[in-house]
């Protein structure tokens, strides 16, 4: 089952593919659980004994009828229907969601939806579930981690205060209280002047955040700001220091997959030039600053984290003998893995969380009047500052381009090839237009991986309520031929 409004490589090998409406994922999500459960598809012994709060989202999803399913999200009701008994009745069933869903302004109600929908159907794991795409490699394993303002490494909340006295004690420092600060509150609170000093590790927030002027003056107007980095990118041509980064194939650690998988990544070449792995800078920094860490190798860093994050426990850093834990699970050997979240929920239990539809304020109107979708393509990194240094990948074509569908094209008076300017509420960029039949009437599409068309230049920072995510996937467009 695909879901996107976008006819993309893999609708070639769907069952069912729903187009809904931007942002109104929530109200399809609600419509195939509500469905599910008036044919009485659910898992009723999981439900049961691992969840709760059934009766309230039952009551919840009342009115998300397929009627009312097909007006807000132009999908037929037949195809709801259908793609909502082809889910329930698989015999494992896995759900998949990359940043088309989490960086909508709706994003956290909509993964929350998908939550109900497994438990709903039972397909938690270990063999199905519910899987992140991130965007960036190993960004899964950053947020296994604790790089995220509210959670400490293993997603143990800051308050909690056994896990963070757990912590203390192993790091004889003090932690605070209360939750951090988000990426895009950090930005806001630099640009105040409330922030003095940045460390920024392998990010380029200038080419990827939204509204890059603004953000471009708040790190200019820090005091401090050091960059670590594998390449001079536009935010680290801000920086006073830049730390040169070592790349993966200089360095020995692990990667974690959107799976749970962790990786073995061994080093192949010794660091070029003062290059240094990220460990290393963090360890030196440390010790210059009076504050030395007790850590000083990959092995000592992979024993605190088995330590400390329970989900890491037994993964086997040092054995060379772990094999293929799916292979084990399927033929019950007793192999040893390194295969996290063999349920998704640590704690065996899962809560139904009712998720209402909220409308968007309305922003395609007769000035903006078409919807303009940012995405990757299968030819380009989602990355700008690596792709552009891949002698591979540099023989495609790095022109800025908009694509339409004809339909759309004719009305504004655009051909195949002019050049357009395309205009947002928040900034306008130049690009081609190129001409498609991927693309229902109204929308247009737009590479997010081009320097030469920095799309997020079109981008307000509007941002989810809840986990203060930037809304990168979609604004209210027009377009002018030059």
């Amino acid at each position: 089952i695909l879901v996107d409004p976008q006819e993309i490589k893999m609708t070639a090998f769907t069952d069912t593919w729903l187009r809904p409406r931007i942002g109104t994922d929530v109200v399809l999500l609600n419509g195939m659980a509500n469905y599910i459960i008036s044919e009485s598809l659910i898992d009723e012994e999981y439900v049961l004994r691992k969840t709760d709060n059934f009766e309230t989202l039952h009551e919840g999803l009342q009115m998300y009828t397929p009627e009312y399913v097909e007006e807000i999200t132009g999908i037929p009701r037949e195809d709801v229907c259908r793609a909502a008994l082809l889910f329930a009745q698989a015999n494992m069933a896995s759900i998949v969601y990359g940043d088309g869903i989490t960086q909508q302004i709706t994003g956290t109600d909509a993964v929350m939806c998908l939550a109900n929908l497994a438990m709903l159907t039972g397909n938690t794991g270990p063999m199905g579930g519910i899987f992140a795409l991130q965007r960036d490699c190993n960004g899964q394993g950053a947020c296994d981690m604790g790089a995220l303002p509210n959670l400490l490494p293993g997603y143990q909340a800051v308050q909690n205060n056994e896990a963070k006295e757990r912590f203390q004690q192993r790091w004889g420092a003090d932690l605070p209280d209360e939750a951090g600060l988000t990426a895009l509150e950090m930005i806001e609170r630099a640009r105040d002047g409330a922030v003095k000093g940045m460390f920024i590790a392998g990010e380029d927030p200038v080419s990827t955040f939204p509204e890059p002027d603004l953000v471009r003056k708040a790190l200019a107007a820090l005091d401090f700001l050091v960059v670590s980095e594998m390449f001079l990118t536009e935010t680290a041509k801000l920086a006073k220091v830049v730390l040169p980064a070592a790349s993966f194939a200089e360095k020995n650690g692990t990667f974690t997959n959107f799976e749970g998988r962790v990786q073995r990544v061994y080093k192949v070449i010794e660091p070029i030039g003062d290059c240094l792995p990220d460990h290393e800078i963090i360890l030196r920094l440390a010790s210059s600053m009076g504050n030395p860490l007790p850590s000083s190798s990959i092995q000592d860093i992979m024993a605190e984290i088995e330590e400390l994050i329970p989900m890491y426990q037994g993964i086997g850093y040092t054995d060379t003998q772990v094999g293929d834990e799916d292979q084990a699970l399927l033929d019950g050997s007793p192999r040893k893995g390194r295969r996290l979240y063999r349920g998704q929920f640590p704690s065996g239990f899962g809560r139904f969380a009712v998720v209402q539809y909220k409308s968007r304020p309305e922003e395609v109107g007769a000035d903006y009047s078409l919807t303009l979708l940012a995405g990757g393509t299968s030819r380009r990194p989602r990355v700008v500052s690596e792709g552009l240094r891949s002698s591979q990948l540099s023989i495609f074509p790095v022109e800025a381009y908009v694509e339409i569908g004809e339909s759309d094209a004719w009305k504004i008076g655009i051909n195949e090839g002019d050049e357009v300017r395309v205009v947002s509420r928040a900034g306008e960029l130049t690009a081609k237009a190129r001409f498609t039949n991927a693309l229902p009437e109204g929308m247009v599409f737009m590479p997010d991986c081009l320097e030469s068309g920095p799309v997020n230049r079109l981008f307000s920072t509007t941002v989810d309520p809840r986990t203060k995510t930037p809304a990168l996937q979609s604004c209210a467009v027009k377009l002018e031929r030059i």
